[in-house]
Order: C-alpha cells, then sequence, then structure tokens
C-alpha cells in the first residue's frame, strides 16, 4: 500500500470515529455510515474497481462517477437538511403561538388587579 493510500484509509476511518463519537444517530444510519466507510476503504485500495463500474454506466473514469456520486448524495443531504429546519421552523412556531396565548389568558387578570381602585 502506498503512502498516500494508507493516508487516506486513516483519514476515512477517522471520520467514521468521529462521527460515532460526535453524533447520536440511529441504527440504520450508522450501518449506511459502515457502508460507506467499506466503500470508501475499497474505493481507496482498489481504483481500478471505480474505473471499471464508471466505464460499466458509461462514465469515462472512475474519479467522475465519484464525483457525481458525491454531487448527487449532497443534494440530497441538503434536501434533508432543508426539510428537518422546516420542520423545526414549524414546531417553533406552534410553541411561541401556544405561549403567546397562555400569556395573554393570564395578562388580563394580572391588569384588572393592578388597574382596581384602592380607595
Amino acid at each position: 500500500m502506498t503512502a498516500i493510500k494508507a493516508i487516506l484509509v486513516a483519514g476515512v476511518f477517522s471520520s467514521f470515529i468521529l462521527y460515532l463519537r460526535y453524533f447520536r444517530s440511529l441504527l440504520r444510519d450508522r450501518l449506511f455510515a459502515v457502508a460507506v466507510l467499506g466503500v470508501g476503504v475499497l474505493a481507496i485500495i482498489f481504483p481500478d474497481w471505480t474505473t471499471r463500474l464508471a466505464n460499466l454506466v458509461g462514465v469515462g473514469r472512475g474519479a467522475d462517477l465519484i464525483s457525481y456520486i458525491f454531487f448527487i448524495l449532497c443534494l440530497f443531504g441538503f434536501v434533508a437538511v432543508h426539510g428537518r429546519m422546516v420542520a423545526l421552523e414549524r414546531s417553533l412556531t406552534l410553541l411561541v403561538r401556544h405561549t403567546a396565548v397562555a400569556q395573554a389568558r393570564e395578562k388580563p387578570e394580572e391588569d384588572s388587579a393592578e388597574g382596581a381602585d384602592p380607595g
């Protein structure tokens, strides 16, 4: 194994370890991460496999195929994150509305007690 392959494999494993350490995830997400780890290590160790696969699907080079796949996965990730943000915004809006209504119901009672004529 060449030095660059060893560095790249170490980088992939380091990324995986950081993922497991800092992110809580579902079992299916962790299994997906293991699959990505395995495919990444195989692509690094056997780069000819990516070229063969690229040729099978009509792409000239393995590096181009990996770039296309990466682009598609990034788009999927952006859409997934956007969907989660929209859901969080909806939840936050409902929470703020609920809090505002609850405070508005309590507020008149306090104001009427303060506004009463003490004399």
